[in-house]
C-alpha cells in the first residue's frame, strides 16, 4: 500500500502542472486529490486488465512472480522520509553492488523460467526504468520515497503489460 501511495502522490504533484517546489509540497501534503483517485483507479483497472490478458503458467508464471523481486532492485532512494530511515545507515557503493547483483540474479532467473516472457517483462522494467529517471530528474530534481513507490508501481504494471503483449506476439508469430 506505501508504494500505491507514493504512485498517488506523484500523480498528484505531475497533474498540478505546478512549478518543482510546489509539487515537492504536493507530496509531502498527506491529503489525497482528485489525480490521485482518477490515476489510483486507472492503474488498477489496466493491472487487473494485463494480468488478464497475460498466461502466468508453468515458467511464464515464475518469470511474472520475480519481477516484484527485480523491480525492487532497480530502486535506490536517498534523503529524507521514511524510506531514508531504512536506507541512510548503508554504504552506497555496496548497497548498489548489492541491488545490481539482485537485478541481475532476479533478471536470469526470469529469462531462464520463461525466455519470451522474461525477455518482455525485463523490456517493460526497462522502459519504466527510463521513463521514471527522466520525470524524476526533470520534473522533481531528483529522488524521493514517493518516486520511489511510484516508479514500483509503474515498474510491475510495465512488465505485466509487455509480458502479456510478447505473449501474444508468440501466439501470432
Amino acid at each position: 500500500g506505501i508504494h500505491l501511495d507514493g504512485f498517488c502522490d506523484v500523480c498528484d504533484a505531475l497533474s498540478s502542472h505546478q512549478s518543482r517546489e510546489r509539487k515537492l509540497e504536493i507530496l509531502k501534503d498527506s491529503h489525497t486529490g482528485a489525480f490521485a483517485i482518477i490515476c489510483c483507479g486507472l492503474y488498477l483497472l489496466v493491472f487487473f486488465a494485463a494480468w488478464c490478458e497475460a498466461a502466468p503458467a508453468g515458467g511464464a508464471a515464475l518469470a511474472l512472480a520475480l519481477g516484484p523481486a527485480f523491480s525492487r532492485s532497480l530502486s535506490n532512494a536517498r534523503g529524507t522520509g521514511l524510506l531514508a530511515t531504512f536506507t541512510g545507515p548503508m554504504d552506497a557503493v555496496k548497497a548498489r553492488g548489492v541491488l545490481a547483483a539482485w537485478a541481475v540474479l532476479t533478471g536470469g532467473a526470469m529469462v531462464a523460467a520463461d525466455v519470451r516472457t522474461g525477455l518482455a517483462a525485463l523490456a517493460g522494467a526497462g522502459l519504466a526504468c527510463v521513463y521514471y529517471v527522466v520525470t524524476a530528474r526533470r520534473q522533481f530534481g531528483g529522488v524521493t520515497g514517493d518516486l520511489a513507490g511510484f516508479f514500483l508501481q509503474l515498474c510491475e504494471l510495465g512488465m505485466v503489460l509487455c509480458a502479456a503483449v510478447g505473449q501474444r506476439l508468440e501466439v501470432l508469430l
